[in-house]
């Protein structure tokens, strides 16, 4: 009972700790329809619950040419995803996808994967069947 008690307790507790970050901001200031595809260089990067974000300075696409802040999910999340706080540096030119906001002039966004010029690709995860899935897997190894 002990191993598989332990077991059972860290799925449950990742499983609680994943629902309230990803319910930390209401998404419907996002427009989840749309993706856009923004390229810029890293002005910030925060790696800190209760979810990461970054900045980026986009100088491609007149539409979307500024400094915009684009939010992703609780570190524990991403580093499943491949994430850690060196991910990201100041500098770092990146294609970005994200869902831009509903309202028409804001520079706020919701990451969902990040093109390093090195050729590496960052998802960003929202899809809680997805993360679920991926904790369990992490916990599974363990």
């Amino acid at each position: 009972m002990g191993r598989a008690f332990r077991s059972v307790a860290a799925v449950v507790v990742a499983l609680a700790l994943a629902s309230p970050s990803a319910a930390h901001h209401s998404l419907a200031v996002f427009d989840l329809r749309k993706e856009v595809t923004l390229t810029g260089v890293i002005t910030a990067f925060q790696f800190r619950n209760p979810h990461l974000f970054f900045l980026l300075e986009v100088t491609d696409g007149a539409d979307f040419e500024g400094e915009w802040e684009v939010e992703a999910q609780s570190p524990r999340i991403m580093t499943v995803y491949g994430w850690s706080s060196k991910s990201l540096a100041r500098g770092d030119r990146v294609v970005v996808v994200v869902n831009p906001p509903q309202q028409r002039g804001k520079r706020l966004a919701l990451g969902r994967s990040v093109l390093k010029s090195d050729g590496t690709t960052l998802p960003i995860p929202w899809e809680r069947t997805e993360i679920r899935k991926a904790l369990r897997d992490v916990e599974s190894r363990r």
